[in-house]
């Protein structure tokens, strides 16, 4: 086992030389958060459950971590002077997100590469990408990524719903994954979903749902205070609609 584990880390740490080499000019990189290669899951020897376990527990650390500036393919994109910014939701112009395929989507990513079925990553990954991230893109990948492992699962067809609704504004997608979850073994008011979403208060509503639910979850006090200013804007925008 010790030699196992020695083989992995010296493969990641080969690995991510290399990666920071190709990018040295341009990227400014926290040694903390070195992103895994792709290339580590043709590296197991058949500890797939092992590996991925252990880059998870590594994840949740940081969790709700997002780099000082982003990747964007080969490129670096300096970070918004205001990075507490509540982005503008429902009917409103929706802005850049904070991250973008970041540090935390990266290890989403490989660790699902590693071991498909290993379902919190989906469930809690790609949640956290879209609520406390703001990593739209990354989040929307995962979520879809996990539908296609779990493709009846009503709980991340519902998680994914909310994304589509509230963070990227696609009505038309979200409105079929409810449906999806409603099929599966949702609780009924999930049936009713889809018809909200023809009206505002109907999307403010859910979003306010899935907000609430993600409070549950451990994070630090500063995620919990950019979710519940989200909150706060359901709830001002249901208030004028009543």
């Amino acid at each position: 086992m010790r030699t196992f584990v020695f083989l992995i880390l010296a493969t990641l740490v080969g690995a991510c030389a290399v990666e920071l080499q190709k990018h040295k000019p341009v990227i400014k990189v926290d040694k903390k958060f070195l992103r895994p290669p792709a290339a580590i899951k043709y590296f197991t020897f058949g500890y797939n459950d092992f590996l991925a376990s252990v880059l998870w527990i590594r994840l949740v650390q940081n969790l709700e971590y997002c780099e000082e500036g982003q990747y964007t393919g080969d490129l670096y994109v300096e970070p918004t002077k205001n990075k507490d910014r509540i982005d503008g939701i429902l009917e409103r112009t929706i802005k850049p997100s904070k991250c973008n395929l970041g540090w935390v989507y990266s290890m989403t990513d490989v660790i699902s590469d590693i071991q498909p079925h290993f379902k919190i990553a989906y469930d809690v990954g790609g949640l956290f990408l879209s609520v406390a991230v703001d990593d739209r893109e990354g989040a929307r990948r995962i979520f879809e990524k996990g539908l296609t492992q779990y493709p009846k699962d009503w709980q991340l067809n519902y998680m994914a719903g909310y994304h589509y609704l509230w963070e990227i504004q696609n009505p038309s997608r979200a409105a079929e994954l409810f449906d999806k979850a409603a099929e599966n073994g949702a609780p009924k008011w999930v049936t009713a979903l889809s018809a909200a979403l023809y009206s505002k208060t109907g999307r403010v509503q859910i979003a306010k749902t899935i907000l609430q639910n993600a409070l549950n979850y451990p994070m630090s006090e500063k995620e919990k205070e950019r979710i519940k200013l989200r909150l706060e804007q359901a709830e001002k925008i249901l208030k004028e609609n009543h």
